[in-house]
């Protein structure tokens, strides 16, 4: 038996038909409904309707890039809301990397303390981009397995030497391919700070250090520059007599060795 709700279904089956129709309901139509707060669910609702009434109207790309950018924006108002955030494989790239990008910039969250990109397949140039916007609030940063070299890490020099990074307790950047004078440019970052960093761990495992980038490494621990440092993974970076020989009388106490 047919209800008065089946038959107002009903009624409205052949309306939005029609409009999706005339609307085309292209890919554009459909991202710019779930790109935007007010609509998203007006998106959803449209992708459903043609999904289960079989309508045929061709969508032949979709981009949801913007969806990032919808759940940043929903983040509830307030200082305290946010203290870790994790990326992923597509976070890192494209439209989505400009999203994150312009998210860390206007960063209001005083509690935002972890930044984890770790395995988001970062390239050197985006993260020679989106380290210049890191909030001041951090303490915990992680960049280990990407494709970061130079640019990333002059960008990282710059946070450090202009005092941003000045509450960071944890870096990983392991496993990227930072070469000798990758390593370098960090170890001049670390020097040009203005104080004492709090600094507690530093991982630099599978970067091609080598033992020109770990004695440039051992140069702002000499001055003092990370009095805390427990943690200081140097690992599987060719060093040789030469890199390990510099290290000598450089430890701070409970420091690990390379």
């Amino acid at each position: 038996m047919e209800t008065s709700v089946d038959a107002a279904v009903g009624d409205c089956i052949p309306a939005l038909s029609a409009v999706l129709a005339h609307a085309s309901a292209s890919g554009e139509f459909t991202t710019e409904l779930a790109s935007q707060k007010e609509s998203f669910g007006t998106g959803w609702l449209v992708l459903q309707f043609i999904k289960k009434m079989h309508i045929g109207v061709p969508i032949s790309s979709l981009d949801l890039s913007g969806k990032l950018g919808l759940l940043l924006s929903s983040l509830p108002a307030g200082p305290d809301f946010l203290e870790t955030l994790k990326g992923g494989p597509h976070v890192c790239k494209g439209p989505c990397l400009s999203v994150l990008n312009r998210f860390l910039k206007r960063s209001i969250f005083v509690s935002f303390k972890t930044l984890n990109l770790s395995k988001c397949g970062l390239s050197d140039s985006a993260g020679g981009t989106l380290l210049h916007s890191l909030p001041p609030s951090l303490e915990y940063l992680d960049l280990s397995e990407n494709r970061l070299w130079s640019l990333s890490m002059e960008a990282l020099r710059s946070a450090f030497s202009e005092g941003t990074l000045s509450k960071l307790l944890g870096l990983d950047v392991s496993n990227n391919p930072l070469g000798p004078s990758g390593v370098a440019t960090l170890a001049r970052g670390l020097s040009a700070s203005e104080r004492a960093l709090p600094l507690q761990s530093l991982k630099l495992s599978k970067t091609a250090a080598k033992a020109e980038g770990v004695k440039a490494l051992s140069a702002p621990l000499k001055e003092g520059k990370a009095p805390s440092l427990q943690v200081l993974d140097l690992g599987d970076n060719d060093m040789r007599a030469e890199g390990v020989g510099g290290w000598r009388g450089r430890w701070g106490r409970g420091a690990s060795r390379p």
